[in-house]
C-alpha cells in the first residue's frame, strides 16, 4: 500500500507560511535532537508505507492520532488527522520527556481539523 501525505498550515498562519510541522522538523535539529528526527522521519516514512497499519500509529481521540515510538532524546511524536483512507494530513512534531502528549500541538491541530471541516485551505 502507498499513502499520501499532506502537510498542514493553520488558518490563522499569514499567507506563504512553511507548514508547521516542517518548522517542528527543523527546530529539533537546531536542538540537536537528531534521534528523536530521524525518528520522526521514520515513523512518517512508515505510515506513507502502511497507512492506518503504522505500526507507530496511536489514537488520540475523535479524528487526532499520533506516531509515537521511543528516541534517545525523548518521545518522538508527530500528530496527524486521516482525510481519505491512504491520505493523511501531518501536523505538528516534537521530542518529550514528558509521557503525555503537549496540549498547545494537539489544540492546535484539533484547529487545523475543524478548519479543514469548514472548508478552509490547510493542506499544502
Amino acid at each position: 500500500m502507498s499513502c499520501k501525505t499532506y502537510n498542514t498550515i493553520h488558518p490563522n498562519d499569514p499567507p506563504g507560511i512553511r507548514p508547521q510541522i516542517l518548522t517542528d522538523l527543523l527546530e529539533l535539529a537546531k536542538l540537536s535532537k537528531h534521534s528523536c528526527l530521524k525518528k520522526a522521519i521514520e515513523m512518517i516514512a512508515d505510515l506513507q508505507a502502511n497507512g492506518m497499519n503504522s505500526r507507530y500509529k496511536k489514537h488520540l481521540g475523535g479524528p487526532i492520532y499520533e506516531l509515537k515510538s521511543r528516541a534517545e532524546e525523548g518521545g518522538a511524536r508527530v500528530y496527524f488527522f486521516q482525510i481519505y483512507q491512504t491520505e493523511f494530513a501531518l501536523c505538528r512534531a516534537e521530542c518529550k520527556t514528558e509521557d503525555a502528549a503537549s496540549a498547545a500541538l494537539l489544540n492546535w491541530t484539533a484547529e487545523v481539523i475543524q478548519a479543514a471541516r469548514n472548508g478552509l485551505q490547510v493542506l499544502v
